[in-house]
């Protein structure tokens, strides 16, 4: 995916239609950064896009009120006097209804437009919400043979992938400032690993398998060897311990 343009609408710090332009990349520079003092719209930037291809989640729903869980109508609508909901609240004040999220970017299939609609209803703490997606202008959907929308999103950019994609410097500063105790589970939260120690054990195997297709074939060759007696040898006693020897003078 190379992303030409971002259109955010009436969401968060966002008030009316914004357009990002970003067809001024390269094959060596192809990485956006997003800068700015506090307050100018980073976070609001970072959660726009997550938003788009994952949906109000769980993670960006316990972001807030200090890692409280918002229901997806609280996390949009409002809850209390608290959070004020992801639609922008001027543009609430003003009577507007809609707010929205829209990627156009380039891919083999051609020109891709995404867009993640938000409609608040009459009745308070109600709403719609719809995913568009188009392909060389045809909307997808149209014919049964076509993904879901949602699914042609994963497949474009799994939901483990985000956080690699849309890099939020503000995870890195809290893992920074976390207690020892807690640095595992923040770097944890932000790779999207459920658990660490599995992926090093992994890498070592990965490591082990290289450097040893790396060795000399006769190397190789007295290093099975040797594995096949270390296996041996573990065997024999298993087999020792599950038969133990009585002695009867």
């Amino acid at each position: 995916m190379i992303f030409k343009e971002i259109r955010i609408k009436n969401l968060f710090s966002y008030y009316g239609e914004q357009i990002i332009n970003l067809t001024g990349q390269s094959e060596d520079k192809n990485i956006v950064l997003i800068s700015g003092r506090n307050g100018v719209g980073k976070t609001s930037f970072i959660n726009s896009l997550k938003l788009l291809f994952l949906g109000t989640t769980k993670e960006l729903r316990s972001f807030l009120l200090g890692g409280r869980l918002l229901t997806e109508s609280q996390y949009i609508c409002g809850y209390s006097d608290e959070w004020d909901g992801i639609f922008n609240h001027l543009a609430k004040k003003n009577g507007e209804t809609e707010c929205s999220i829209q990627i156009t970017w380039e891919e083999d299939l051609g020109n891709v437009i995404v867009r993640r609609l938000i409609r608040l209803l009459p009745v308070y703490g109600t709403f719609e919400q719809k995913l568009i997606v188009k392909v060389n202008g045809r909307l997808l959907g149209d014919e049964q043979e076509d993904d879901e929308p949602e699914d042609f999103l994963k497949k474009r950019l799994p939901d483990e992938y985000v956080p690699f994609f849309f890099y939020d410097g503000e995870l890195v500063q809290q893992i920074a400032e976390s207690r020892n105790d807690e640095q595992l589970k923040q770097t944890e939260r932000l790779l999207g690993i459920s658990n660490i120690d599995i992926l090093i054990e992994y890498l070592k195997k990965v490591e082990h398998s290289w450097k040893k297709d790396a060795m000399d074939q006769e190397v190789r060759h007295k290093m099975d060897e040797q594995t096949r007696e270390k296996d041996r040898i573990e065997s024999d006693k298993k087999v020792i311990r599950a038969c133990p020897i009585t002695y009867n003078p």
